[in-house]
């Protein structure tokens, strides 16, 4: 037998090695994709498409009041401060915190935050699993209502 000839038995698969290696990759990637989270982020985004002019407008609403909200996360409890547009201390507040987690299935929770004077509104979040959440605060006051996202780590 030919040594030369042997060796060029094994030049086809160097051909067919790489589609092999391509279609092992693509069949893994399709598990994953299929397998793991959708991403679904909210079950209602193409209508909330649809209506984002009107997210816009009470964003330019928001923006018109003029009223500063700051945060603060420590040792367990969330403290927001509220100030008009005239920088005074906001008073009479409704003032509620929704916590989601951004990843996972936990639930959401809302809690109603409390005055403790000088425009500073706190609630006990030491309830809550370690980890980052999106927490979305909503301000009402009067006929006026201001929301405020944020991320912030429970330790």
């Amino acid at each position: 037998m030919n040594p030369n000839l042997s060796d060029n038995r094994i030049i086809p698969w160097y051909f067919v090695l790489p589609f092999l290696v391509v279609i092992a990759v693509n069949g893994v990637m399709i598990w994953c994709a299929t397998s793991t989270n959708l991403g679904v982020v909210r079950e209602d985004a193409y209508q909330r498409g649809l209506h984002y002019n009107d997210v816009l407008h009470q964003q330019k609403a928001q923006d018109a009041l003029g009223w500063r909200m700051t945060h603060q996360l420590e040792h367990g409890l969330l403290s927001v401060r509220l100030f008009d547009a005239q920088n005074q201390p906001l008073h009479d507040a409704y003032v509620t915190a929704q916590w989601i987690r951004p990843l996972g299935d936990a639930p959401s929770i809302t809690q109603s935050l409390k005055h403790t004077g000088q425009g500073v509104y706190a609630v006990d979040a030491q309830s809550l699993k370690h980890g980052q959440w999106a927490v979305h605060v909503r301000v009402q006051h009067g006929t006026h209502e201001v929301q405020h996202s944020v991320r912030v780590l429970v330790r």
